[in-house]
């Protein structure tokens, strides 16, 4: 039975209220400026120094991934998911990034990110590639080159629009809406969180999803599954093409529908995607699993 079933909106869910009535969302200060808080929910063993860790894409929170926080804790991996502050620039992210999971005592996470939260996942991996601070990836509808998935967005965009267009703005880079009946609370669920976002916030995941800026994937070196489904829409055909010829031993993992909220309406078949990913890293260096 489909998560979704008789409610809504997640937020709703019996399953929902019990996650935040236990887990509690830390805010995460690296830089001595309230502006600049990470919002994190951190589940299963602490001792874990190679978590599982979980970056929403441009129009997204945290609280998008707790399905996986509790499912995926439950079976003794290490579960984190951040949202990011407001960053203008790839470089202060990475920067920030870094700070945070010094903070959290995380070594090398195994980042799994959605839309920009992949992208930007694999712009730190190039960003400490000379003291690697990733273990592998895991790109769900991602890409990179923000020129896949932005070209025809105006440049003064923060500037000209209001609040409410930005979060259309936001909400059509990271999802195209193919709906049927049994997603419809998800991809609702997927709208409140982001009108928890305020509006400083909406400029600055504008401002890093238009930055001109692309990967070189030989800086890239880290293991690579890529989690895409069959998707109609042009650019993100393209996008999808251009990060499967750029990670050519990349594993692929395709799910059979078009939405763009696999997390919350394939939980089962994505959290089987996630395992068989990091199963390969039991016993090693990178174990995300707790002893």
């Amino acid at each position: 039975m489909s998560v979704a079933s008789g409610y809504k909106n997640l937020s709703q869910s019996e399953e929902y209220r019990s996650f935040r009535n236990k887990v509690p969302l830390q805010k995460i200060c690296v830089d001595n400026t309230d502006d600049k808080l990470w919002y994190v929910y951190d589940t299963g063993p602490k001792s874990v120094r190679s978590p599982l860790l979980c970056l929403a894409g441009a129009s997204g929170t945290s609280d998008l991934f707790y399905l996986q926080l509790q499912s995926l804790s439950a079976v003794g991996i290490r579960v984190i998911a951040a949202g990011y502050p407001g960053y203008s620039t790839v470089l202060e992210w990475c920067q920030g990034f870094r700070m945070m999971l010094d903070t959290l005592d995380v070594d090398t996470p195994h980042i799994l990110g959605v839309s920009l939260g992949g992208f930007l996942a694999q712009k730190f991996t190039e960003y400490t590639r000379q003291c690697p601070r990733v273990a592998s990836l895991l790109l769900c509808h991602s890409y990179c080159d923000t020129a896949d998935c932005c070209s025809a967005m105006p440049h003064s965009l923060n500037v000209v629009l209001p609040s409410a267009s930005l979060r259309t703005t936001l909400a059509e880079l990271d999802h195209h809406f193919c709906l049927d009946h049994s997603t419809v609370p998800c991809y609702n669920f997927a709208v409140e969180q982001l009108h928890k976002l305020s509006s400083a916030m909406l400029c600055s995941r504008i401002a890093l999803s238009r930055d001109t800026s692309f990967v070189q994937p030989h800086n890239v070196k880290v293991p690579v599954t890529l989690l895409d489904a069959f998707n109609a829409c042009d650019v993100r055909e393209r996008a999808k093409s251009s990060l499967q010829k750029s990670y050519p031993s990349a594993r692929l993992a395709y799910f059979k529908t078009k939405d763009t909220l696999p997390y919350l309406t394939q939980q089962l078949q994505f959290d089987v995607f996630v395992r068989v990913h990091l199963q390969e890293f039991t016993g090693t260096v990178h174990d995300p699993f707790g002893s």
